[in-house]
């Protein structure tokens, strides 16, 4: 696994290990300390070793440890919010994209259609007045 800047996830963990291992011992306590100490940073290690002290599955730990290396890197979901503003921002370009191709490639060829075929579109749209006045109403006369 890699995080975003192409990094392995366990090489970024093992620099940040004196920063995380502190929160490691808070977060479990019954963890030996000297059996952390000895894994060295070892992501793979330190998964294992918590996992078997604390007899939780190795993703849940994994899960469990990203969150306090973020918290060791003072993120507290900055990160979160820095990767929700990428995605809003490519989905407001995708938006644009879409509003563009509709204005410059499906307006024409609809205006096109619906002069060529004035009087079905007027009945269509007289049709469909009708029918949603008939349910705004209810059906009843008043």
């Amino acid at each position: 696994m890699s995080t975003g800047n192409g990094q392995t996830v366990s090489d970024d963990f093992s620099r940040r290990f004196e920063k995380i291992e502190p929160l490691i011992r808070d977060e479990w306590p019954a963890i030996d300390a000297g059996r952390l100490a000895q894994t060295k940073g070892d992501y793979d290690a330190v998964v294992a070793l918590v996992a078997e002290q604390t007899k939780h599955t190795k993703t849940l730990v994994k899960k469990q440890l990203e969150e306090l290396r973020r918290i060791a890197e003072g993120e507290n979901g900055a990160g979160d919010l820095r990767a929700f503003r990428q995605l809003l921002e490519r989905m407001q370009a995708r938006s644009l994209e879409i509003a563009g191709y509709i204005k410059n490639q499906m307006m024409p060829e609809a205006t096109q259609q619906v002069k060529k075929n004035f009087l079905v579109t007027v009945l269509l749209a007289v049709g469909f007045g009708f029918i949603l006045g008939f349910f705004m109403r209810g059906g009843r006369r008043s």
